[in-house]
């Protein structure tokens, strides 16, 4: 597949595998655009490693906000008019030990971040999946 001139938009790219992601797509020719959510720092420095094989752009993006979301594609668009490959890297981390989880738990917990509640809120987690109790 020929990537040369591609938009795009790589999630959770300031470091890790989206790091790397990003600038492999720039070393094939396409027009990245970094993102970071908590590092800018790290992800001005992929951003500078991305330019050296082309244009790369950079931009604050948190996959657990909605209205983040709608604004980088909008940006995105606006300034490219399409986006043509979205890399869903970025991930939600749980700050507590995996054996102090349950199956239940995560899946609450990933519920929450999707919908933008916090715990305490109501969460009808069935509704947003494909099976029920």
């Amino acid at each position: 597949m020929d990537l040369r001139g591609k938009v795009v938009l790589v999630t959770g790219s300031s470091s890790g595998i989206g790091r790397e992601a990003a600038i492999q797509f720039a070393r094939k020719g396409s027009i990245v655009v970094v993102t970071y959510c908590r590092h800018r720092k790290a992800g001005e420095r992929i951003r500078r490693e991305c330019l050296l094989h082309g244009p790369a752009e950079l931009m604050h993006l948190d996959v657990r906000d909605n209205r983040s979301v709608s604004t980088a594609v909008r940006q995105v668009t606006r300034r490219f008019g399409r986006l043509d490959i979205l890399v869903n890297n970025a991930g939600v981390l749980s700050v507590a030990p995996l054996h102090r989880q349950s199956p239940r738990g995560i899946i609450v917990k990933a519920a929450e971040e999707k919908l933008g509640k916090r715990s305490g809120d109501d969460v009808d987690i069935w509704e947003y999946l494909d099976e029920s109790p």
